[in-house]
């Protein structure tokens, strides 16, 4: 009997081996670590210190309380999610009123595929808000607030190195770069930016080769060189429904010593006035605009057709999109009328819109941050402006 109750115990050993060995373990589950700047209440006290943490195989994500966080981040890791305290909340084009942020001074670097990067503001002290490694992929960075450190510094808002595939950047806000974006060479990008607002760099987006890019519905405004520029332009490279306003230096500008090149596909855009960009060459690639009075663009660029009013939802009111805290309030489309049938069709009134888009942005940041101030700025200004507009309608719309 007891040889029996051996044999029998030996043998459900041997069966349980076997399965451990035949089937495999599960998978560990996906975790949500946390991070705020004391380190309290189980999270860590530095976003790479979570980093370090994560689980190696990836699926982990990472919520960054509001906050300041000294450090340059290296995600070392594959399959992984940050997220900021304004996780969803847009800065680009249309942005939506944002709380406190978690902030960043220093950078991110990616290593590995399949990143997320939500809800930041990264102010860089470095070459680059967001650097992402040659041959990665899979990668979405949305809703941050990317800020340089000046023009005149050779800094990019996100560095993408050569052969990066497969990303979208979307709802972002990019100013004080010398380029906001500025992707490497790559034979097959698959990248598509959309919805960002670029203002007040030296060039919004630039790049040296491009192919399968899709640039829409983005706000390029104040970039003192252009708002997007590139050489090297390969196949399908598209910019279509986005607000190239006046305060740009140029619009778009195609570099190429072949006049073979590919062109650039720019239809359906708001140039900053009806009558549609500036294009005094007709000598390569078949468009021409020379009473064009909207921002300047090179050859090969096709722009026709080309919007005659500006793209719904876009930004340029930057005070009143602030005050509102959304782009789409009735009483910024009043304004926006007034400016492109009154303010535009005159010289000096076309200075005046330069000027405020020069000096707006930074004062609309700070009022957008304190909703006693938005809501001052809201009443005591610009409604009192919006009402008298309106109210004079019949004097000067069409």
């Amino acid at each position: 009997m007891k040889a029996k109750i051996v044999y029998v115990a030996l043998a459900l050993v041997l069966a349980f081996s076997l399965a451990a060995v035949i089937v495999p373990a599960s998978p560990a589950q996906a975790a949500t670590l946390c991070v705020n700047p004391s380190g309290t209440g189980g999270c860590y006290s530095s976003i790479q210190a979570a980093i370090d943490a994560a689980n190696p195989a990836g699926g982990d994500t990472i919520v960054v309380a509001a906050g300041t966080y000294n450090e340059n981040v290296i995600v070392s890791v594959a399959n992984l999610t940050l997220r900021g305290a304004n996780e969803g909340k847009s800065a680009g084009a249309n942005p939506e009123t944002r709380g406190s942020e978690s902030i960043i001074i220093g950078g991110i670097t990616i290593q590995f595929n399949d990143v997320v990067i939500d809800g930041f503001r990264i102010d860089s002290t470095g070459s680059s808000g967001i650097y992402i490694n040659g041959g990665t992929s899979g990668h979405t960075i949305s809703n941050n607030v990317v800020y340089g450190p000046g023009i005149g510094v050779n800094a990019r808002g996100i560095e993408f190195s050569s052969s990066t595939s497969n990303i979208v950047v979307s709802d972002n806000e990019f100013t004080n770069w010398m380029s906001g974006i500025y992707v490497g060479p790559s034979s097959n990008n698959d990248l598509e930016v959309t919805g960002n607002d670029f203002h007040d760099n030296l060039v919004g987006i630039g790049s040296d080769g491009l192919n399968n890019v899709s640039i829409q519905n983005n706000d390029f405004s104040g970039n003192t060189a252009e708002g997007f520029g590139c050489s090297n332009v390969g196949t399908n490279v598209q910019a279509h429904n986005n607000n190239f306003y006046l305060s740009n230096n140029a619009g778009i500008n195609n570099y190429f010593s072949d006049p073979s090149a590919q062109i650039i596909d720019a239809t359906d855009n708001w140039w900053g006035h009806a009558t549609g960009p500036y294009d005094g060459s007709d000598d390569i690639g078949g468009w021409y605009n020379p009473l064009g009075q909207g921002v300047p663009v090179s050859d090969k660029v096709k722009y026709e057709p080309y919007r005659v009013e500006e793209v719904d939802g876009g930004g340029g009111c930057f005070i009143a999109t602030a005050a509102y805290g959304t782009a789409s309030a009735a009483e910024i489309d009043v304004l926006r009328a007034f400016r492109d049938e009154v303010l535009l069709e005159s010289t000096v009134g076309s200075q005046l819109v330069d000027f405020y888009y020069e000096v707006s942005p930074p004062v609309a940041d700070f009022i957008s941050e304190n909703d006693v101030l938005r809501t001052l700025v809201r009443e005591l200004l610009v409604d009192p402006i919006a009402s008298l507009v309106e109210a004079t309608e019949t004097l000067w719309q069409d």
